[in-house]
């Protein structure tokens, strides 16, 4: 007779505990995977150091790569470790991705490892969101790499910045601003300098650079700018080296735990008034890898500087659902209906950072 849920799952635990169990096997055959990894790794070093060959320096490194990735292709567990797992779930709060539009928050469940697809159109704004979730993310603790294949870093941290110090960036652009601007950009400056968030430079990259630069960095989340951009390393058509692409990234976020939002072209479509998750460009495996796909859209065609529309196209732990964001074009920002504009990073208002739950 159990008087209350917590009653019951105390029970449940101290059953499970005193049950004999195996859970210690699997604990000692990941050490055992451990010291074989370091040891493939040392091996690899030594041969980096005796050849002379770029092209045989850039296999060893793929090799690294691999090893420190290294996984079984399987994980068996047994409903007993399955059901202590669940109900330790239970006992302490669950840790997801939090997001910028509070909205989405109840909706929008990522973990670690996931692997999240931002689709749109050409100049719908889909680099913009990306930086603005990046330095989210980066302002809440999470060490950010942001992989740009189309957009160098001048502009990158000129779009930064403009909405960092509020003002509009054709006034950075020309040089058009004010002591005042100066004055709020050295003390922001200050700030941002010590965000754990790094642009790369990843024209010409394969997922095998992106792993290994992930890998070395330690990223808790990557943003790749994007998808398409890539470089293929094998492949008979497109489609076949976008599919690719996509299973390398999800095994990447997977076996490392790093999440992983890869922006991606949509096909156009004049007579659809919002893009659908079949127009992802050149592989339908894009959608099947994928734990969640939003897709951004003007919710007016006709107006560029409108409203868009943040769709949520696949929920694989929540419901479809979407948002009207405001954008200040001028800002590169996105903000929903709870403000009338953009909010301000907190240090420009005096106020403490916002914990992430992830």
């Amino acid at each position: 007779d159990f008087r209350d849920r917590k009653q019951l799952r105390d029970y449940i635990m101290q059953l499970m505990e005193i049950t004999p169990t195996a859970a210690n096997v699997e604990r000692y055959a990941d050490l055992c995977r451990q010291h074989r990894a370091v040891a493939q790794i040392q091996e690899t070093a030594r041969a980096l150091l005796e050849t002379q060959d770029l092209a045989r320096m850039r296999e060893l490194l793929g090799e690294a790569s691999a090893a420190a990735m290294d996984r079984r292709d399987s994980r068996v567990v047994g409903m007993q470790a399955a059901m202590v797992s669940f109900f330790e779930r239970l006992s302490s709060p669950r840790r997801w991705l939090k997001w910028p539009f509070p909205g989405m928050n109840q909706y929008i469940f990522a973990r670690p490892g996931d692997f999240i697809i931002l689709g749109a159109e050409s100049s719908v704004g889909k680099t913009a969101m990306a930086l603005q979730l990046a330095t989210y993310w980066s302002r809440c603790g999470k060490k950010v790499g942001f992989f740009s294949f189309e957009t160098d870093e001048e502009d990158i941290t000129d779009r930064l910045m403009a909405g960092f110090m509020g003002v509009n960036m054709y006034q950075i652009l020309r040089g058009n601003l004010t002591n005042a601007d100066y004055s709020n950009a050295a003390q922001i400056s200050m700030h941002v300098s010590q965000l754990p968030f790094t642009v790369i430079d990843a024209s010409g990259m394969t997922v095998a650079d992106i792993s290994a630069r992930t890998l070395i960095e330690g990223f808790d989340i990557i943003l790749i700018d994007y998808l398409q951009l890539i470089t293929p390393e094998s492949g008979h058509t497109r489609a076949e080296e976008v599919a690719k692409i996509s299973r390398a990234l999800k095994h990447l976020g997977r076996s490392t735990k790093t999440t992983v939002m890869a922006l991606s072209q949509l096909r156009r479509d004049e007579d659809q008034q919002h893009p659908t998750i079949d127009r992802l460009l050149e592989s339908s495996q894009l959608r099947n890898d994928a734990e969640i796909v939003i897709l951004l859209s003007l919710e007016n065609k006709k107006d560029q500087d409108g409203q868009r529309r943040f769709q949520v196209a696949k929920n694989k732990r929540g419901k479809l659902t979407f948002a009207t964001l405001k954008f200040d074009g001028g800002r590169q920002l996105f903000y929903d209906e709870l403000y009338k504009e953009p909010p301000v990073p907190n240090w420009c208002q005096g106020g403490t950072q916002t914990a992430i739950d992830m």
